[in-house]
């Protein structure tokens, strides 16, 4: 026990002079040992949070390694599922405490870019959770829940509409994928902000297409054609494929491995990928059995299949795509659509664009 302690002290000696010189010079102004420091991260998260989960906060270790995977030239990647467990508890323990002040009424909660890397970290480990769920480690579970009950407590004080459109996508992405993952049951109001968000980019000019009706039936298969048939229409879209070719971008998504992901090496989320593929499809109750293989799951199957590989290489589909697949569907082209070259849509979307700060921050059907 004494051991222990002293050990602490000296972990704890070594962070506050960390986070005092970063606070000064920077952390890029200072050579350290950056493995020896996640060594002494990773023994402080595994062996001192169950008896002091504050210890994490108290030594600025968010603010530390935030600094850290910042750096221009930073060196060091989260390559392992042991590591991404790690960073995605820290950096969850972090937001929540944020969440907390400002339900206490300290400040308000603002989703910075810093904040935006953490939150992506974050949900990267919820990808990977069966993964980890194989380490038996219960507390992660434990900190991942508290950062959702935490959100969830936010939504039912403040409104969500209070935050840009743009951050508000990337945390309800988040928030439902946690809902998901965990298992935990959304409550109505989770529901009624979660549909509201989901309302608004139903309702975009851009992105308007049917009534909810018209596209879906509650036949799995004429829900999945309808969710095929949606996405044909947004990436054919002649307002969308403009936009596209003349900035060359997406308008939410094109910067996120960029800016959020370069932590991760590409073979390491490609491995996570692929694990998560085989665990899905080990478990008997996501097998497709032969006999529900039929023509129309072929169809979808392929349709699916080409439009992603079509997005990977242009980013939009061209009117003879559109039509062909549109087609195998039994479907009415593009050009006989009522509402694909609607001029009021037109005149809407181009009021909208004319906000420069509506138009930054809006997301398109694609960056989904």
């Amino acid at each position: 026990m004494f051991i222990q302690k002293e050990e602490e002290e000296i972990a704890r000696l070594l962070f506050i002079i960390l986070n005092m010189l970063n606070h000064q010079i920077g952390i890029e102004g200072i050579k350290i040992n950056i493995t020896n420091i996640y060594k002494i991260t990773q023994w402080i998260y595994d062996d001192n949070y169950v008896h002091n989960r504050s210890f994490l906060v108290t030594l600025h270790l968010p603010k530390i390694w935030s600094a850290v995977l910042n750096r221009p030239k930073n060196t060091f990647k989260i390559d392992k599922i042991s590591k991404l467990k790690v960073f995605a508890a820290l950096f969850a323990i972090d937001i929540c405490c944020k969440l907390k002040k400002v339900l206490r009424g300290s400040g308000n909660f603002e989703l910075t870019k810093n904040k935006k890397k953490k939150l992506y970290i974050i949900y990267f480990a919820l990808v990977a959770f069966p993964l980890i769920e194989e380490l038996e480690d219960a507390l992660f579970y434990e900190i991942l829940t508290e950062l959702h009950m935490s959100f969830q407590r936010y939504f039912e004080v403040y409104s969500i509409e209070d935050i840009p459109i743009e951050s508000q996508f990337i945390i309800l992405q988040y928030y439902i994928k946690s809902s998901a993952t965990l298992k935990i049951d959304r409550s109505s109001h989770d529901s009624d902000v979660i549909f509201g968000l989901l309302r608004w980019i139903s309702e975009f000019p851009s992105l308007k297409r049917h009534s909810f009706n018209e596209s879906y039936t509650s036949i799995h298969s004429t829900m999945i054609q309808g969710f095929i048939e949606e996405l044909i229409f947004a990436l054919s879209d002649e307002l969308y494929i403009q936009k596209l070719k003349t900035e060359k971008k997406l308008l939410m998504y094109e910067n996120v491995k960029k800016n959020y992901l370069t932590m991760f090496p590409d073979d390491f989320i490609d491995e996570v990928f692929s694990r998560c593929r085989w665990d899905i499809l080990d478990k008997p109750s996501y097998r497709i059995s032969e006999n529900s293989m039929n023509d129309q799951y072929k169809t979808h199957n392929r349709v699916f299949r080409s439009i992603i590989a079509s997005f990977n290489d242009f980013k939009y589909l061209n009117t003879n795509q559109a039509d062909s697949y549109l087609r195998l569907f039994n479907l009415n082209t593009i050009e006989s659509t009522p509402f694909a070259n609607s001029k009021n849509t037109t005149c809407i979307y181009e009021k909208y664009l004319s906000n420069t700060t509506i138009q930054s921050s809006r997301p398109t059907f694609a960056g989904l």
